[in-house]
């Protein structure tokens, strides 16, 4: 879906909530909760891949466009509502796997 000024997917890599939220969910995803009871796994290699694949589709895919390096997430729903971009990725605050 990226071609010319159209990206693939939306996504505010400048916002304060957005990115960790999509890397907690990629990390619980491939088995590995980024909270393990009263410990922080940020040097797991399941979270660290999943920081590699979500600011790997600015760096390797290219899939993102370069300017949402300063976007936040009404820049990204903006870009997706204009139509230069064919998906935008969304979550809550209320993301848990057991809520």
């Amino acid at each position: 879906m990226t071609k010319g000024d159209t990206y693939g997917i939306a996504t505010g890599y400048k916002d304060n909530y957005d990115p960790w939220k999509f890397i907690w969910a990629m990390a619980v995803q491939a088995g590995n909760p980024l909270v393990d009871g009263k410990n922080l796994k940020m040097d797991d290699p399941t979270v660290k891949k999943a920081y590699e694949t979500y600011f790997g589709w600015l760096t390797n895919d290219k899939v993102v466009d370069p300017a949402s390096v300063g976007w936040s997430n009404s820049n990204a729903v903006a870009a997706f509502a204009s139509g230069k971009a064919g998906y935008l990725m969304m979550t809550t605050s209320r993301l848990h796997p057991h809520a």
